[in-house]
């Protein structure tokens, strides 16, 4: 009992410090509690172009035992890798040039471009305004075997309601705003919701010029809605303004029905 309780603990204390290493390094990326690889056509292409070997065959005394084998060594992502500046530099000049850039400094933001370009066409093909606007019919109503059936059954039906909110704003602000940047819950890799966003954070995030916007949403029963949302919603709003250097920030807060109490604060 002892030992698996042990080797519990070592996976999360050891979990934790690969997250916050990987995050800060920028090779992997945690963007709404998905793990994948922001610049995943340059890793492919060095995959494909090196033979990188990602396991090894050493004595075991030799490497983990030795402290003057590679395991103790502090190296860079790319010296574990094996492979020198001119190689890397190699595989970004060719990336770049599938993608038609004359920089491959320009790659990551090309990168986040095609994904918005998908994530639009997502919306286009699958979330017209008049599909948007009967799921949100379909919330008051709680038809939410209507609502799995267009969207997802892979989160539950607050999560949804969270995610055709920001389809709602998308048309509401004639399609000029970035949602998939504003959602703080977790997008699958067809830009579907997963799950909703963490304790600290609000539910949608828009960044404009000179001021920020908080959605809020719910589909809280409305006699508990003042006792359960309340504090959210305030405290969301306090550390986002803090975030943003005390620029002015306001909050929506949005319910399939209102309590008079909440209305009235």
């Amino acid at each position: 009992m002892f030992r698996n309780s042990k080797r519990d603990d070592l996976v999360h204390e050891y979990g934790d410090m690969t997250y916050r290493l990987t995050n800060l390094a920028g090779v992997i990326s945690y963007s709404n509690n998905i793990v994948s690889l922001p610049l995943r056509p340059v890793f492919e292409k060095i995959f494909t172009s090196y033979d990188i070997s990602m396991s090894g065959s050493e004595n075991y005394k030799d490497f983990d035992l030795n402290f003057g084998s590679a395991l103790y060594q502090q190296s860079t992502f790319l010296e574990s890798l094996r492979l020198s500046d001119n190689q890397i530099d190699s595989v970004l000049k060719l990336v770049a040039r599938t993608m038609g850039l004359d920089n491959y400094q320009e790659i990551a933001k090309e990168v986040e471009k095609q994904n918005n370009i998908r994530f639009e066409k997502l919306v286009r093909n699958k979330f017209p305004k008049t599909t948007v606007l009967e799921l949100l019919q379909q919330f008051v109503s709680r038809k939410d075997d209507l609502i799995v059936k267009t969207v997802t059954d892979n989160a539950p039906i607050p999560d949804i309601f969270e995610y055709v909110l920001g389809l709602a704003w998308y048309y509401i602000s004639n399609k000029k705003v970035n949602i998939r940047s504003a959602y703080n819950l977790s997008l699958d890799a067809d830009f579907l919701p997963l799950s909703h966003a963490a304790g600290y954070q609000g539910d949608l995030e828009f960044h404009y010029e000179n001021r920020t916007l908080l959605l809020e949403a719910t589909l809280m029963d409305h006699n508990t809605q003042k006792r359960g949302e309340l504090e959210p919603v305030i405290r969301h709003t306090v550390n986002l303004t803090i975030e943003n250097g005390l620029q002015p920030t306001q909050t929506i807060f949005v319910a399939s029905e209102l309590d008079d109490n909440v209305m009235n604060i």
